[in-house]
């Protein structure tokens, strides 16, 4: 999903790059003094912007067999950490209203530090057991597949996918505070939202991704957990200084969770969910700390950013 250390410093300085890559680490944890911004670090489809009620979403999340998810994680040969599933499990509800069911499997079948094809892990994540009637994520996490940090994987029941998590990339970043669990939560999260389909309108969907499906686009934003972690850059690293790595939605993407919420709602006969509210410090800078969902709505870059 992520190179989002070592490579995205050495590449632009041609210096020590581990000595680099952890000074840079610690600040994007641990936050830099100096104004916050929420920069746009790539090139959008369009620059119109839409109203979030006009979003084409999918009619899986704005039903009622959206309003749950039941995470299926495998224990072996790696798991998947109380803290960085806390991180996916808090995300997912404060911003997309979805409760997570979590379900261990403990034995994915597969071997431990060993390189193995995308197909074959999807296959097995694919098939592993489970009686529900909603929507379902296994997630397998391996040594390696080769294919980026991790990525999300059709089934054949529509209501089922599988996420593929990379552990050894994870490791490969772990340097200064951030840890392999980060990466894993960033992953896991990333790819829980190409399913529940962010970004899905075009002002902040990147040109980048423009012969890709819808399903596999990206934000344009650095602070979002949807851009594409592998295009990090200079710009994306200054916007997160003041802020440390996005696990959470920006507040584009979160507009349109919260869009599809409030047409389950629609379908469920209840009240609309109240709007997502931020806030913004004297200093102008979007604070993104957990606020009580019913005192929260979503704020667009313009508002929030200091050039």
């Amino acid at each position: 999903m992520n190179q989002r250390i070592l490579g995205m410093f050495t590449r632009p300085f041609g210096v020590d790059g581990q000595s680099l890559a952890m000074l840079a680490a610690a600040l994007l944890l641990v936050g830099a003094t100096g104004p916050g911004c929420t920069p746009v670090c790539e090139p959008p489809l369009t620059k119109e912007r839409t109203p979030v009620e006009a979003a084409d979403l999918p009619a899986l999340w704005t039903s009622a067999a959206g309003s749950g998810l039941t995470l299926l994680l495998t224990e072996q040969p790696y798991a998947v950490s109380d803290a960085a599933l806390d991180r996916v499990i808090h995300a997912i509800a404060d911003q997309a209203g979805i409760q997570l069911q979590i379900e261990r499997v403990p034995d994915s079948g597969l071997p431990a530090g060993e390189r193995l094809s995308a197909y074959q892990v999807t296959s097995v994540g694919c098939a592993l057991p489970w009686n529900g009637s909603g929507p379902v994520v296994a997630v397998v996490t391996v040594w390696d597949t080769g294919v980026g940090y991790g990525f999300i994987d059709e089934c054949g029941p529509p209501l089922r996918r599988t996420v593929v998590i990379n552990r050894a990339r994870a490791e490969s970043i772990a340097i200064g505070p951030i840890t392999a669990d980060d990466d894993v939560a960033l992953t896991l999260l990333h790819e829980l939202g190409h399913w529940l389909a962010v970004p899905a309108r075009d002002f902040h969907r990147s040109a980048v991704d423009a012969d890709q499906p819808t399903s596999n686009q990206h934000c344009t934003n650095a602070k979002c957990v949807m851009y594409k972690g592998s295009r990090v850059g200079l710009c994306a690293i200054l916007a997160n200084l003041t802020t440390g790595l996005p696990f959470q939605f920006c507040p584009d993407c979160a507009a349109e969770l919260r869009e599809e919420q409030a047409r389950r709602a629609g379908n469920l006969n209840v009240a609309r969910p109240r709007r997502f509210r931020g806030v913004v410090r004297p200093t102008g800078r979007f604070v993104r700390e957990p606020m009580p969902f019913q005192n929260r709505r979503s704020l667009p870059c313009s508002d929030v950013c200091m050039s």
